[in-house]
This record gives C-alpha cells, sequence and structure tokens, in this order.
C-alpha cells in the first residue's frame, strides 16, 4: 500500500464485520398495530371464515342427472328421458360443429392454395407484359432513331 492518498488520509481497507451491524438481534415488534393495519387484519380474517364457509357447504345431487337402474319406478322415468334427449342433441349439434368445422378449415386450405396460385399466374402475366413492352418501345425507338456509326 504505497498509494500517497491512503498514507496521508489514513485509509483503513479491512473486510467488512457485518456481525456487529446484525439489526435482527435489535429488532423489537410494535406492541400495538396501526388503525390502518386492523382495519386490513379483520377484513382479512372475515373473507377467510366466509372462504371457509364456502368450502364446507356440500352440494346436493342433481337429481335428473343421476342414472338409475333398470327397475325404476316410470314416474321417474318421465322425468329422466328428456333430460337424456337433451343431452343427445346437444352430443349431435357439438358433433355437427366439429364436422363443420373441419370442412371449413379444408375450404380455407383449398383457398389458400388457389390464392398462391392466382399470385403466381398474375406475376408470370406482369413479366410477360414488362418484356413485351420493352421490346416494344426497342423496336419503335430504332425505327425513330436509327443507329449512326460514324465512318472513317
Amino acid at each position: 500500500m504505497k498509494d500517497p492518498e491512503c498514507v496521508n488520509h489514513k485509509v483503513k481497507i479491512a473486510p467488512h464485520d457485518y456481525s456487529k451491524e446484525n439489526f435482527l438481534a435489535t429488532f423489537t415488534p410494535h406492541k400495538q398495530l396501526t388503525p390502518k393495519q386492523i382495519f386490513w387484519s379483520q377484513d382479512l380474517i372475515k373473507m377467510k371464515s366466509e372462504a371457509l364457509k364456502e368450502q364446507t357447504t356440500a352440494s346436493r345431487p342433481i337429481k335428473a342427472l343421476t342414472v338409475y337402474p333398470a327397475n325404476t319406478p316410470a314416474t321417474l322415468v318421465l322425468r329422466v328421458l328428456p333430460t337424456k334427449n337433451v343431452f343427445e342433441e346437444l352430443e349431435a349439434e357439438v358433433a355437427q360443429n366439429v364436422a363443420d368445422r373441419k370442412h371449413d378449415e379444408i375450404e380455407r386450405k383449398n383457398l389458400l392454395i388457389a390464392n398462391d396460385n392466382l399470385i403466381a399466374e398474375c406475376l408470370s402475366k406482369e413479366v410477360f407484359s414488362v418484356a413485351t413492352n420493352f421490346d416494344l418501345n426497342v423496336a419503335r425507338f430504332t425505327k425513330t432513331c436509327p443507329l449512326r456509326i460514324p465512318q472513317e
């Protein structure tokens, strides 16, 4: 350490001792909560108790959706059959929607392929048109301004 500034100011370079600055040992908790903390803690306790009440309630089984054995009374069958029909109709509708979606997806892919083909065709026609116009312009220019070669 031959740095002149360190020698003049007597700077001590040593590793820091963090054990002396351990503030956790001197931490003292507050004895009372602030009014804001009291308000929010009570609100939190209410919310927790309501959530527990909601979780403990048992739901009743839906009678219309339960499956009955073959020897069920005729009065119950009248209530079960319409529900079964509704579910069968819904399943048929879902199957139809799946088929329609697949058909639409295939049709969309075909349209994209046709679009790409049309773009390629338009580009080829554009290239042909530009080349033809260039040839016509060159032919017109050579007719009006013939090439003059200087004679020696």
